[in-house]
């Protein structure tokens, strides 16, 4: 019983990787990994020696690339795809930051070192386009699409071809390029054969591997990279244009160079669309002479055929007379051995065509001359004449020599055979005489194996159809395990083909259905499953359905990178309040929207789209409360809208509610509406009325002994009616406490609602520094010292004017500000006229206008 168990490393100074390669030699350093010639020191079994493995170690570039452990794994755990080009991987694992793979230890030499084994002078362009083929080969093989990273430090040539050892992580590289989103990750693979647009991190196209074939190529022809030993990254930085080589024509050399651009745009398509216009460019001119020297030797031998031809029919009437006279006794045998009972002697032409007949006669001949008639009687019709059944003998011979027995070719003339009916026959059928023996002999090797071939097929394409029938295709007894029986019988085989299209079919059916159900994991397994089909059997039959559902399959994974996206998006603007685009411009429902418009049936986007609305019926309702109708109101209409628009049927019974709800504080709020408005009304003839009840005089201009009177004034003192009525508003304001006073109830419910009045100003002040007095002001005649007296009394008290119904002339006559004196006759900006030291004018100083 075989056990794992751990040798030493034989060598004390070997850096050992995982705790199980001890290192020997690095053999190359790549963009994306390092090969090594390893020890692998875990041996099958105790005492073995140590079992040595090439070891490939993922550059620290790539794999410290975010989620690059995550497609690490998604790729190594998958089987391997059938491809020769593809590595044969033993196992893989990680230590911390170094991912490895190792791979068996095959005879051959990587593709850098093979570069040094070339003449300095290089290989000729038919050898170099040669290699550079077989390279392009593989790297289709081993990747549908564009492989982008082809390196000869991380190539192995061997016997049987090429194989890629960095393709396992050429496929990380494409699964981690394809998942990212957002911004990328910085990356910058330094080497000399990778196109810059992939060396920075963009994913590969065809244009790449163009770019790739066409710098194997130039190195091959002169051993030395388009740009020298440093990267291409390096060349478009310093702006370094690409080498050329004398070994090229001037066109060939064009194509090259267009293909080394450092450009996508500038290069081929693809590399067969490269090297077809490179072996067109460079052996166009070689083809025309030796096309020249072909028709030149086609005229050569058509001259020399006719001038044969031309000798035999000079000299063919004697052949003919010297036959029938003097070999008539030895034909005569032989023709009756074909037609039984006809003469000879009557017919010249009849010799001719009964000796071709008799050339191609599917009976053997008798070995002795004068061998018994009957024996060869069965094989002629007497009733058919003799021209035309050896008319349709030849005719036969000339269209298919299937149907003639292996001993066709056994049966030419012996040396019993008259030599003259030789002759005469040679000259005329030499060319399909020869045709019918070669055809003949190349369909009897056909009948000996293709009955064998049928046999061994034939049940087991009968077990694979009805393992596909039973819809057993993967497994040990499956379809597919059959057909690679019968694959390695006979690859062209047509029901094999007819059934393996029928598989992929399947599989391509499956991968549709996983992507209508948005099974994006699903769809991926089952389409990279039959991308490994197509690839071992090489089925090109459905080749532009796999591309489409692979198109389909990136856009379905882009739509799912942007639908988390905006999920994470409108999640967060939930949890800050930003709602709507009352909220702001990133709002939850922005993000949904946009969403819903990609993903129509999205479950967590409906989810979202009900806790909005949700959020905003709750904030609707407590706007009610608060009476904030107009707000209430926009919100009621934004719910209303997403409701109908996503069909939110479980959010309609409350939404109903709240319209309701809203309609009442509406229409409550109305009738307050009108109530106010009959308030202020009422309130405004109240005021009116009140300066109307008051008379007062208006007189000319006070003379220099009368007192002005300002608004600020107490208009009351006018006369003395109005006095009275000023004793009794002033009479509550004499009592001891003013504020526990109760004031009457009808002026109180008019001015409840309006804000304190402010404080008027004091009389004394105003009257102090205004020393002229408003025209056409109410003036107050003099009266006895006793009225001034009194009259003094009343301005002394301005505390009892604060309250704002004792006073509604306010609203009329505006309290003026303060002004600074102006000089005598001139007016103030209130429209005071400053009338002191001024002298009434003179007669001429009077225009005569002015007196008229």
């Amino acid at each position: 019983m075989s056990t794992s168990v751990k040798s030493p490393a034989p060598l004390a100074d070997s850096t050992l990787i995982d705790n199980r390669f001890a290192l020997r030699r690095k053999m190359s350093s790549t963009a994306l990994a390092d090969v090594y010639w390893a020890d692998d020191l875990y041996t099958p079994t105790q005492g073995e020696k140590d079992h040595i493995v090439l070891l490939v170690l993922a550059a620290p570039a790539i794999s410290t690339l975010p989620d690059f452990a995550k497609a690490w794994s998604a790729v190594m755990s998958r089987p391997a795809p059938p491809a020769a080009s593809y590595p044969h991987i033993l196992d893989w694992g990680n230590e911390q930051d170094h991912y490895w793979f190792s791979c068996s230890n095959t005879q051959g030499s990587l593709l850098s070192e093979y570069f040094n084994d070339i003449d300095r002078r290089g290989l000729s362009p038919e050898q170099a386009l040669n290699l550079t083929e077989a390279v392009s080969h593989a790297l289709s093989n081993v990747q549908a699409g564009a492989f982008g990273y082809f390196e000869p430090g991380s190539t192995l040539r061997t016997d049987h071809g090429y194989v890629l050892l960095n393709a396992p992580l050429v496929k990380v590289m494409h699964l981690l390029l394809l998942q990212q989103t957002g911004v990328r990750s910085p990356l910058a693979l330094h080497s000399p054969w990778l196109s810059p647009s992939v060396a920075v991190g963009d994913i590969p196209v065809t244009e790449d591997d163009s770019f790739s074939m066409a710098s194997l190529y130039q190195m091959l022809l002169s051993l030395q990279p388009a740009y020298g030993q440093q990267s291409t990254l390096t060349a478009l930085a310093r702006g370094t244009p690409a080498a050329t080589n004398p070994k090229l024509k001037t066109e060939a050399q064009q194509i090259l160079s267009q293909a080394l651009s450092l450009q996508r745009n500038q290069r081929p398509e693809n590399p067969e669309a490269l090297l077809k216009a490179l072996a067109h460019k460079n052996y166009r001119k070689l083809l025309l002479p030796i096309a020249a020297l072909a028709a030149l030797g086609v005229v050569v031998y058509a001259s020399y055929h006719l001038v044969s031809k031309f000798d035999s029919l000079l000299h063919e009437p004697t052949s003919i007379a010297q036959t029938q006279t003097a070999n008539q006794p030895a034909v005569t045998p032989n023709t009756n051995a074909v037609i039984a009972g006809q003469p000879v002697a009557k017919d010249i032409a009849k010799p001719v065509t009964e000796a071709v007949s008799l050339v191609n006669e599917s009976t053997p001949q008798p070995t002795e001359p004068a061998s018994p008639l009957p024996a060869a009687e069965p094989t002629t019709n007497p009733s058919v004449p003799t021209a035309t059944l050896a008319t349709a003998t030849l005719t036969t011979n000339e269209t298919s020599s299937t149907a003639k027995l292996p001993s066709t070719n056994s049966t030419a003339p012996t040396p019993n055979t008259p030599t003259p009916t030789d002759a005469v026959t040679t000259p005329i059928l030499p060319a399909e005489a020869q045709t019918t023996q070669t055809s003949t002999a190349s369909t009897e090797n056909a009948p000996e194996t293709q009955p064998e071939q049928q046999a061994q097929l034939t049940p087991l394409i009968l077990k694979a159809t009805d393992a596909f029938n039973a819809g057993n295709t993967q497994g040990t007894d499956g379809a597919l395990s059959v057909l690679r029986q019968i694959w390695a019988i006979d690859r062209q085989d047509p029901n094999a083909r007819a059934l393996l299209n029928k598989i992929i079919a399947q599989q391509q059916q499956q991968t549709e259905t996983h992507l209508n159900l948005n099974q994006a994991e699903a769809a991926k397994n089952s389409l990279s499953q039959t991308d490994d089909l197509i690839r071992e059997f090489t089925m090109t039959d459905r080749i532009e359905e796999q591309v489409r559902l692979e198109s389909v399959l990136e856009i379905r994974e882009r739509e799912q990178r942007e639908a988390s996206d905006l999920l994470l998006q409108a999640k967060t603007a939930i949890k800050r309040g930003n709602l709507s685009k009352e909220d702001g411009e990133k709002n939850a429902l922005a993000y949904l929207n946009k969403l819903m418009f990609t993903l129509p049936n999205n479950p967590e986007g409906l989810a979202l789209l009900e806790e909005v609305v949700q959020t905003r019926q709750a904030q609707i309702k407590t706007n009610l409360e608060r009476n904030k109708l107009s707000k209430a109101g926009n919100y009621l209409d934004e719910t209303s809208r997403v409701i109908r628009k996503y069909n939110l049927t479980g959010l309609t019974k409350t939404q109903t509610s709240l319209e309701r709800d809203y309609q009442q504080a509406v229409e409550e709020a109305n009738k307050q509406a009108q109530a106010a408005q009959q308030t202020p009304a009422a309130k405004a003839n109240l005021v009116v009325t009140e300066p109307n009840a008051q008379i007062g005089t208006v007189d000319s201009p006070p003379l220099e002994t009368e007192r002005y009177v300002t608004p600020n004034d107490d208009l009351s003192v006018s006369n003395q009616e109005v006095a009275v009525d000023n004793q009794q508003f002033n009479q509550p304001a004499r009592g001891a406490d003013l504020p526990t006073q109760i004031p009457e109830p009808v002026p109180p419910a008019q001015t409840s609602a309006e804000p304190p009045r402010p404080r008027p100003a004091p009389v004394q002040q105003v009257v102090e520094e205004i020393e002229g007095g408003p025209a056409q002001l109410e003036v107050i005649q003099p009266t006895s010292p006793q009225e001034n007296n009194q009259t003094a009394n009343v301005e002394q008290a301005p505390a009892v004017l604060a309250q704002p119904e004792e006073l509604p002339a306010e609203q009329i006559l505006q309290i003026p500000e303060a002004t600074p004196p102006v000089a005598a006759g001139t007016i103030n900006d209130q429209g005071v006229l400053n009338v002191q030291g001024l002298v009434a004018p003179s007669e001429q100083a009077i225009p005569d206008s002015e007196l008229k």
